[in-house]
């Protein structure tokens, strides 16, 4: 564990609030579309809840280690702005996991749609993480 790491807090903000709102809300659109799901189509439940399980927990957890920046893996010569952007990226990505779950409930589970719908999801988040990275790298 590297003990050089800035004494670096995270304070609650609007635009953190706004992005756990949002999470919450749209984690609780993704339970209510999963069990329709589950009521629409009986049968073998768990793929469906196993989904919902996992893209309610992981961005609640995500949001949840926004607030403890000290357990990030930054470089040694990290700067506030280093934290900072990872503290967005936490939140940016928290939410659309949870997005990337109802897409998938929705377009696969409901509509029976082509699975390269859950494709395109991913490569936005991809997406989003690239563009972090970017700007990570070119903190100065």
């Amino acid at each position: 564990m590297n003990d050089n790491k800035l004494n670096f807090t995270v304070n609650r903000t609007t635009g953190g609030t706004i992005c756990e709102v949002v999470t919450a809300v749209l984690a609780v659109v993704l339970w209510g579309l999963a069990i329709y799901a589950i009521r629409r189509h009986p049968g073998d439940d768990s793929p469906i809840l196993v989904h919902a399980v996992a893209m309610t927990t992981i961005p609640l957890m995500m949001l949840l280690l926004a607030y403890f920046p000290r357990t990030f893996n930054v470089p040694d010569n990290a700067k506030p702005m280093h934290y900072v952007l990872t503290v967005w990226l936490l939140r940016v990505i928290s939410v659309e996991l949870v997005l990337m779950g109802i897409v998938d409930v929705v377009g696969i589970q409901l509509l029976h749609g082509p699975t390269w719908i859950s494709h395109i999801s991913a490569t936005i988040l991809l997406g989003t993480i690239a563009i972090f990275m970017v700007r990570f790298y070119t903190v100065k």
